[in-house]
Order: C-alpha cells, then sequence, then structure tokens
C-alpha cells in the first residue's frame, strides 16, 4: 500500500471492514489541491478530464480506464 493510501486508510476514511459498496469514501478530499487551483480550477480540471475520458471512448480506446487519474 502505497504511503498516501495507508494514511488515507489509518484515517478511517477508507476501511477495509464491512461492505465496500456501503458508501466509504466516495470522496477523499485533497484539500491541499483545493486550495492551490480553487474550487473553480478543480472543476475545470475535471471537465477537461472528463472530455479526454470521453474523446477516448469515442475513439474506441479499449483501454481508456488506464488513462484515468
Amino acid at each position: 500500500m502505497s504511503p498516501l493510501y495507508r494514511e488515507i486508510h489509518d484515517s478511517g476514511i477508507i476501511r477495509a471492514e464491512g461492505n465496500l459498496t456501503s458508501g466509504d469514501a466516495h470522496i477523499a478530499v485533497n484539500f491541499e489541491k483545493i486550495l492551490n487551483v480553487g474550487l473553480a480550477g478543480y472543476l475545470n480540471e475535471r471537465i477537461r478530464q472528463r472530455n479526454r475520458l470521453k474523446a477516448q471512448i469515442r475513439a474506441g480506446n479499449e483501454n481508456w480506464h488506464s488513462t484515468v487519474h
């Protein structure tokens, strides 16, 4: 487990117990990033990422899931 994932796990945001689809960790906020780029900047990043993903799916890229980050 990477140090980042270990930190998130240890914080209790994500747990290995219980039903994995119960809603744990649907959102793990990167506060530092939000403070650096702002909400509008974060939203713009998500829009760009979504548009790249849609273009890859339209182009028939069967490995589109490996490009999502």
